[in-house]
């Protein structure tokens, strides 16, 4: 899995400093460890992709936490580093759910 890769390669955004970020924040780290969890016992072989009925849902809550960092009042640079790299991460994510999604449909 290649986005399997890409995504353990990469590392979880900086905690950012600015407490509006914390909904934010929460919600990254929560789809993080959740979507991780899915891919490595999908990989390891505990668990078939296709017996994951969540997987649709995974990526409404990417989108969810996407209109988040809309929402938020970009006011310096460290702001839109913070919603540049929650972003890309969550790209990530997106990438090894559209992944998952399809090993679930072969």
């Amino acid at each position: 899995m290649a986005a399997y890769t890409a995504f353990r390669d990469h590392a979880f955004p900086s905690y950012p400093k600015s407490c509006k970020f914390s909904d934010a924040g929460f919600e990254l780290l929560q789809l993080d460890t959740h979507i991780a969890g899915i891919a490595i016992s999908v990989i390891n072989g505990r668990v078939r992709a296709c017996d994951v009925p969540e997987l649709a849902n995974l990526a409404d809550e990417l989108e969810r936490l996407d209109g988040l960092l809309e929402s938020v009042t970009v006011e310096s640079d460290q702001d839109t580093t913070t919603v540049r790299e929650f972003r890309e991460y969550g790209l990530l994510l997106s990438s090894l759910i559209r992944e998952l999604r399809k090993l679930a449909f072969t």
